[in-house]
């Protein structure tokens, strides 16, 4: 065989070789390439959903944050209702007309007085209730069968209505906002049921 055969074998084998070697690289490279798009695809997926559920805790958060704030602002209305209900209501007590007053009083004082206690009035009272007013309650309190030695005092500044009833060392107050105060508990959750239709 000429030399020229063998070289021109040689070259054919070689570039054969080559071709098939060329080939198999571009397979592996296309293989491998797919490969790594498939995990960037997989990564890229779980990545979108670890990011998708992180927004959607983020949003369930910011909305029940949303809804505690809601609430948490209709309760301070409601309460600040119900405290001006309370307001209006020892407004009202320390307003009402003299004559309405003057009895309530006398009413309210045959009941806690047993005869021999010191009633300490408001200085706006002594007006109010009139000059008879001692001589009428010692006159309830003896027909209920009391004593009658309950003795006046007026206080310096205004008591918002009511009085302080002492004997003793004990004190009974019974000023209007004492009063109210007292039974805002207790009366808190019927006003709100008045005010709202429910006891929050």
């Amino acid at each position: 065989m000429p030399l020229e055969d063998i070289l021109s074998t040689i070259r054919n084998r070689a570039e054969e070789t080559a071709k098939e070697i060329l080939d198999d690289a571009n397979t592996r490279a296309r293989r491998r390439i797919d490969a790594v798009r498939a995990e960037a695809q997989e990564r890229a997926a779980s990545i979108i959903s670890v990011a998708e559920a992180e927004a959607a805790k983020i949003e369930a958060a910011a909305k029940t944050r949303a809804a505690a704030r809601r609430r948490q602002a209709i309760l301070r209305e409601k309460q600040s209702l119900v405290e001006g209900a309370f307001a209006k209501a020892g407004e009202a007590l320390a307003s009402m007309p003299a004559g309405e007053y003057r009895e309530l009083m006398l009413d309210s004082l045959a009941r806690s007085a047993q005869g021999d206690e010191t009633v300490v009035l408001g200085p706006e009272d002594r007006e109010r209730l009139g000059p008879d007013f001692a001589a009428e309650l010692h006159k309830r309190l003896s027909s209920m069968g009391k004593g009658t030695g309950v003795n006046l005092e007026f206080a310096a500044s205004s008591l918002g209505g009511g009085y302080i009833l002492r004997s003793g060392g004990v004190s009974l107050n019974s000023t209007f906002p004492a009063l109210v105060k007292r039974f805002e508990d207790e009366l808190e959750i019927e006003v709100a049921k008045k005010l709202f239709g429910e006891g929050e």
